[in-house]
């Protein structure tokens, strides 16, 4: 048998982590890496046995990873966020996968927003990179973060499921968030246009719900691709923003 770690990272995640931390049961140890969480959501992981690590302050979400990384006592990390359940078939294909001559394992994360799974648009083919060893690579990115390793990766069946907004209003406050986010790392880089604020973000609402089919994902769907096409208009009034200050 393989141990593994699994670590989530948490803030303020009390509706959700019980959730998550009963489908992690299965792993050897679980860590907490907690971002200054003023709920009780630590309280709720002790319960399961899980060691609470304290992230440091003012880190980007790559950086937070590596941070918690360094804390896994196996070699083996499973990365977890605190609105994610491992479904029944995937802790099953990591028991019978893992343990082989590859380095990582991508996992298909399946979003449920409004009580429905959603199959098209945005999120209905999401592969990520969250089972690999700790010393096979780093996190990157600041925002949207990406797990680059060497070595061979191979992918898993089941699926994370992912419940990322409990209500319309918080996925609104979640997108001017990574928005903003997303634009600090694109300002130095890119000038933002007349045109493109008038053309990307309908064309991305075009693209996900008519190109990659969100439409059949019915309301939920609809207003999934109305709230990404709102994300790509804020990131680029918030680099004008700050260009113009």
């Amino acid at each position: 048998m393989i141990n593994i770690s699994a670590i989530i990272l948490c803030k303020n995640a009390s509706n959700s982590l019980e959730r998550t931390l009963k489908s992690l049961e299965f792993c050897d140890e679980i860590i907490l890496a907690d971002d200054g969480s003023t709920d009780n959501s630590t309280e709720i992981a002790k319960k399961f046995g899980a060691k609470i690590l304290h992230l440091p302050p003012g880190l980007g979400f790559a950086a937070k990873r590596n941070f918690a990384m360094q804390h896994a006592t196996h070699e083996w990390v499973l990365f977890v966020d605190s609105d994610e359940v491992v479904s029944d078939q995937l802790v099953q294909s990591i028991e019978k996968s893992i343990g082989s001559e590859l380095n990582g394992y991508l996992i298909r994360r399946t979003d449920i927003f409004m009580g429905r799974k959603l199959l098209h648009g945005e999120v209905g083919n999401v592969w990520i990179l969250r089972l690999a060893k700790k010393s096979a690579g780093k996190w990157i990115r600041n925002v949207h973060e990406i797990w680059q390793i060497t070595g061979g990766i191979g992918k898993l069946d089941g699926a994370l499921q992912h419940y990322p907004h409990q209500t319309v209003s918080e996925f609104i406050s979640d997108i001017t968030m990574y928005a903003e986010l997303e634009s600090k790392n694109r300002q130095q880089t890119q000038v933002i246009t007349f045109v493109q604020l008038i053309l990307f973000p309908p064309a991305k609402f075009v693209h996900n719900y008519f190109l990659r089919l969100g439409f059949l994902d019915g309301v939920p769907g609809l207003i999934y691709a109305w709230a990404m096409s709102l994300h790509s208009l804020c990131v680029r009034i918030f680099i004008l923003e700050k260009y113009e200050a």
